[in-house]
C-alpha cells in the first residue's frame, strides 16, 4: 500500500513539473490596449495599411478602436478597456502572422459582440486560421455573427478552437463579411467587435504518457512484492 501511495506521490509530481496548460498567449496585443483611444470621442477610426495597431496588419477599408470611454457603443469590453470594431468607414479586415512550429497544436480564443449601434443585421465576420507560406486553411473557416448586444450589455460570446500548425508561421484573421447596405446604412458603419483574441500552445502529451507508465510499473512493482 505504501509503494502504490508513493506511485501516486510521484504521478503528481510529474503532472506537477510538466508544461501548463495556461499557456501564454503568442500572439501580441491580443485585447487592442494599443494605441490607447481613451477620452473624447474615446474611438479612432484605422485606415489599410495604418501600421498603429503593430503586429496586427489592418487590411480592406478600415476598423474602429473603442475605449469603454466612447458614448455610441455603451458596454465593458470583454478584456481589458478597447476592443476593435471590424466595421471603420467601411469593411475592415484585421490579421496577424505568428510563429508556430510544425505539427504543434494550438488552441485559439476570441470574444465577439456586435455594435448595435448600426442596423439589425446581425453583423457577420469570418474567422481564417492558416500557413501563412502555403495559405492553407488549418480550420475550416468560420462565419460568426452577431445582433443581441444592447447598451450596457455587449453579450460577449466566447469562442475557442484548435489547429495543427504545418510550417514555421501562422496567420489568424477577421473579415467583415457585411454588406454594402448594411455598412452605408443611414446611421454610421457598425459591424462585428472582437476582443481577447488569443493563441496558445498545447501542452504536450509525452509528459503525461510517461508519468502514467511510471505510475503502471511502480503499482507493477508493488503488486509484485506482496505476492513474493
Amino acid at each position: 500500500m505504501k509503494t502504490y501511495c508513493a506511485a501516486l506521490s510521484i504521478f503528481a509530481v510529474a503532472l506537477a513539473v510538466g508544461p501548463r496548460a495556461d499557456a501564454a498567449n503568442i500572439l501580441g496585443d491580443g485585447s487592442f490596449e494599443t494605441p490607447n483611444v481613451s477620452g473624447s470621442p474615446g474611438y479612432q477610426t484605422f485606415l489599410s495599411g495604418d501600421t498603429a495597431l503593430s503586429p496586427w496588419v489592418i487590411g480592406l477599408n478600415s476598423i474602429d478602436v473603442l475605449n469603454v470611454s466612447n458614448s455610441i457603443v455603451v458596454g465593458p469590453a470583454y478584456d481589458g478597456s478597447q476592443y476593435v470594431d471590424l466595421n471603420g468607414n467601411d469593411t475592415g479586415q484585421l490579421s496577424q502572422t505568428f510563429a508556430t512550429s510544425a505539427l504543434q497544436q494550438y488552441q485559439f480564443s476570441f470574444a465577439y459582440a456586435d455594435n448595435y449601434s448600426g442596423p439589425p443585421s446581425p453583423h457577420k465576420a469570418e474567422v481564417q486560421i492558416f500557413d501563412t507560406n502555403t495559405n492553407a486553411d488549418l480550420i475550416v473557416p468560420l462565419t460568426i455573427t452577431h445582433n443581441t448586444s444592447v447598451p450596457n450589455n455587449l453579450n460577449w460570446i466566447f469562442l475557442t478552437g484548435t489547429f495543427t500548425a504545418i510550417d514555421s508561421t501562422t496567420t489568424i484573421r477577421f473579415t467583415s463579411i457585411d454588406t454594402a447596405a448594411e455598412v452605408h446604412a443611414p446611421t454610421a458603419p457598425s459591424g462585428i467587435l472582437l476582443d481577447d483574441v488569443t493563441v496558445e500552445a498545447i501542452p504536450e502529451t509525452s509528459t503525461i504518457v510517461a508519468a502514467l507508465l511510471t505510475l503502471a510499473l511502480l503499482a507493477g512493482h508493488a503488486v509484485r512484492r506482496r505476492l513474493a
